[in-house]
């Protein structure tokens, strides 16, 4: 995201982990339907959220002269009730069809999420632009993304980039490459390019 900078361009090292949680009762709302009535009854549930990542940028050379690493990991736990889904496509172009067509797909829910990104500054001298190709990994085993057959069908990315900062993180443009799957057919996922400036 744009006001999450991510880099230190190569100004300075850092090293850092963390952890983190969230827990809230009763915070799910969803409707189950009695199959026997077929009357439909409202339950919550509660909701439980941990975390734990690790952030390193390291420039390389004396002062950077040799360029910048910068990597990230995350690791997620999340429970927002049986099966929770939350299918997100930014200016999506689809009919609105279960939202998981265009460019919608799972991204939040009930389940695991791993995700890591490594991102290497190109060596160059202060008054140039910074030139910063990058990959990403994203792994997500959400409980209520299934096949006909009732199981898990776990959703992944992968992402390739350059970055180029024109004036730091005042000015910057990204070109992303995203090799996304389509859930048109969550018995025979297929994967669709996704090409962002």
């Amino acid at each position: 995201l744009p006001y999450a900078v991510g880099t230190y361009l190569g100004t300075k090292k850092v090293f850092n982990i963390g952890a983190g949680f969230m827990q809230n009762s009763n915070a799910m709302w969803y409707q189950e339907v009695n199959e026997s009535t077929g009357d439909t009854a409202p339950v919550t549930s509660d909701m439980l959220l941990l975390s734990v990542d690790a952030f390193v940028d390291l420039p390389l050379g004396e002062d950077g002269s040799k360029g910048a690493l910068t990597a990230y990991a995350v690791g997620y736990f999340n429970d927002f009730g049986r099966n929770n889904v939350r299918n997100i496509g930014i200016l999506n172009p689809s009919d609105g069809g279960g939202g998981l067509r265009g460019n919608s797909v799972p991204t939040l829910g009930t389940g695991t999420t791993l995700y890591t990104q490594v991102g290497y500054m190109l060596p160059v001298k202060k008054e140039e632009i910074k030139w910063q190709p990058y990959a990403a990994f994203t792994y997500h085993d959400f409980e209520g993304v299934q096949d006909s057959d009732g199981s898990t069908v776990p959703v992944t990315f992968f992402d390739v980039g350059l970055n180029a900062y024109l004036a730091g993180h005042h000015s910057k443009l990204t070109l992303n490459y995203r090799h996304r799957p389509d859930f048109t057919n969550v018995d025979d996922i297929t994967y669709r390019p996704e090409i962002t400036l």
